[in-house]
């Protein structure tokens, strides 16, 4: 991904994270990160995902404005 990629992508992430919504950033399952709410939000989107065969794992990690990263592997 480019910079100017990533950089629009966290700057989109960044906003979802204001609005309360989710927001999927452009790559591969492996580099995804996507942005929640809530931690309860992101644990179910990552266990939607491993049961459907879409990944291998997870990790919700708090962010500074109080959502959560869902990164996948």
């Amino acid at each position: 991904m480019s910079k100017l990629k990533m950089r629009v992508a966290v700057a989109a992430a960044s906003l979802a994270v204001l609005a309360g919504v989710s927001v999927a950033t452009a790559g591969s399952a492996a580099a995804s990160a996507r942005i929640f709410g809530t931690l309860a939000g992101c644990q179910t989107a990552g266990n939607t995902l491993a049961q459907q065969g879409e990944l291998i794992g997870y990790e919700c990690v708090p962010t500074l404005h109080g959502g959560y990263y869902l990164y996948t592997w």
